[in-house]
């Protein structure tokens, strides 16, 4: 038993001294490690010491660059990199950032000093970057995504079709939630001034003013102009309507029978606000089937844009058929006519002047005929007539009725 003590005395004298000895040579150590990582001067200090040392491991700390040499280097790489395009400073940023987050916050400092306004930019940028790998941001990206992608698709597809067809899709996906008043505010934003301010001159008031109300004042400001351009321009062309209804028909015909003063657009609305037996006169002397045919469907698109009924292109279309019937009679009469002797086409065109009868009526609308009489017959007749036999005829009628046939004759 004895012998068994001596043996645990020595070891745990041994365990005891093995214990002092580590203490007094790994505390120092872990001590110096903890101050040679986080203590820049010490670090330093500590390098310059140790780069004295014989063989590779002198070597070693001597190729470590000292703290102002680390300072320097970071100054060159944020020179450089300030120089980048924006989008090539993010991405650098962010590699850096993965591997070294000190050394990323020291370069955002350095190239800040360099550059303070590109690099406010490019930590918003980050800053988005940020944001986005957040789930809720994320969710929240994708949701403000998907709707751009709705709006833009809604806004090809109005603006593929044509303004009436455009401005009744916008109403129809309003009215089927289809697309919100704040989706069709941001569409709006999109659209140039002059499209938008188009769609708000027609569409629903109601839905138009709620659109209005929520633009920006900037968007706004711009559309108002277009829309207030808009307002003028039509009450310039209704005023032209009112005129050309007491134009003669030669100069009205020379002016809206073609596409050399007006465009498709303002004739559509000029016709539409004629009367329809004064635009059937006049588009009964145009030839250019095309002309008329493009003419009659920029009408009935201003009238779906207006949401006037009934449709007024059919009427016309009638009144120009009789009037070209009756220009047709009146040319075959003409020709008989020429050949008559001037006593007898005196005596008879006389007889019609003083009766005077309507002899021929054509319903067009509710409020609208085509009413033929005699005395509108024979003003017609003579100014196909040849004029030295026009003027033999008149000659040979009483006195009143050479007086109002000359007139007639003249206008």
């Amino acid at each position: 038993m004895a012998i068994n003590r001596e043996e645990f005395k020595e070891k745990s004298f041994i365990k005891t001294l093995s214990i002092m000895l580590i203490s007094f040579i790994a505390l120092p150590l872990i001590i110096m490690g903890i101050m040679y990582f986080g203590n820049e001067n010490f670090k330093d200090n500590a390098n310059k010491i140790l780069s004295g040392l014989p063989g590779s491991i002198g070597s070693y700390f001597q190729s470590i660059p000292t703290k102002n040499e680390r300072e320097q280097l970071k100054k060159n790489i944020a020179k450089h990199y300030v120089d980048l395009d924006q989008s090539r400073i993010v991405d650098k940023l962010l590699i850096v950032k993965g591997e070294d987050e000190e050394l990323f916050k020291d370069l955002l400092i350095l190239m800040s000093k360099e550059n303070p306004n590109k690099m406010k930019k490019v930590k918003e940028d980050l800053r988005l970057l940020n944001l986005k790998n957040d789930p809720i941001n994320r969710i929240l990206s994708e949701i403000d995504k998907d709707s751009e992608e709705k709006i833009n698709s809604l806004q090809k597809y109005y603006t593929s079709l044509t303004l009436s067809k455009g401005v009744q899709e916008i109403e129809r996906t309003y009215a089927s939630n289809e697309i919100s008043v704040d989706e069709l505010v941001n569409l709006f934003q999109n659209l140039k001034p002059d499209q938008a301010s188009k769609y708000l001159f027609y569409l629903d008031v109601e839905l138009g003013r709620q659109i209005k109300y929520k633009l920006p004042s900037s968007s706004l400001r711009n559309i108002e102009k277009k829309l207030q351009e808009l307002e003028t321009k039509q009450q310039k062309l209704f005023d032209l309507a009112l005129a050309y209804e007491n134009k003669s028909l030669d100069e009205a015909v020379a002016e809206l029978g073609n596409l050399k003063t007006y465009s498709i657009e303002e004739l559509a609305f000029i016709f539409k606000e004629l009367t329809i037996v004064k635009s059937s006169r006049i588009l009964s002397k145009v030839d250019d089937n095309d002309f008329m045919l493009t003419l009659f469907d920029e009408i009935n698109q201003l009238q779906e844009l207006l949401k006037e009924t009934p449709n007024i292109s059919p009427a016309i279309i009638k009144g120009v058929g009789i009037y070209k019937d009756y220009d047709k009679k009146i040319m075959e009469l003409a020709s008989v006519y020429e050949k008559t002797s001037t006593d007898e086409l005196a005596k008879m065109l006389e007889t019609m002047l003083n009766k005077n009868e309507v002899y021929q009526k054509y319903s067009l609308s509710d409020t609208e005929d085509i009413v033929f009489n005699e005395a509108q017959l024979v003003i017609d007749v003579l100014n196909k007539l040849k004029a030295n036999k026009v003027a033999e005829v008149i000659q040979r009628m009483s006195e009143k009725n050479r007086v109002v046939l000359s007139k007639k004759l003249l206008d």
